[in-house]
């Protein structure tokens, strides 16, 4: 999956972990350090969020289709090449408004965000991401 020493870390096409928890969404992990992580997130027709709250920073770029993000009741909807930032901290969702699929490159900090999702994932049937 991953080759390089501390210092690099290189992950190839493909290559990266991936986890799918729930129907509709599947995260590869591509780079996972100490202080952050970056993910290649698909989400399918409809997949949406419950709203996550915590410590940290995201931020996220739309590499196909429309993501719809909420942050503090605040609606923005995102397409191709479009990006975003945000402190976890505040409520956010995620959502994919549209009939294909949207794939999205998300870096979060810290990495215990990780966690944090895959507790959300295990516990609910309509969390991912976001």
């Amino acid at each position: 999956m991953l080759s390089g020493s501390q210092d690099v870390i290189v992950t190839r096409k493909g290559e990266g972990r991936t986890v799918e928890k729930m129907k509709g969404f599947s995260m590869e992990y591509l780079v996972q350090t100490e202080a952050f992580e970056m993910m290649k997130v698909r989400v399918e027709p409809g997949g949406a969020t419950q709203a996550l709250t915590h410590e940290g920073e995201e931020s996220h770029l739309v590499m196909a289709g429309e993501l719809e993000v909420t942050v503090d009741s605040k609606v923005f909807r995102l397409r191709e090449g479009d990006s975003i930032w945000y402190k976890s901290s505040s409520p956010h969702r995620w959502k994919n408004p549209a009939d294909k699929d949207v794939i999205v490159y998300s870096i979060a900090f810290p990495r215990t965000y990780a966690s944090l999702l895959m507790q959300e994932l295990e516990g609910s049937s309509g969390a991912c991401p976001g």
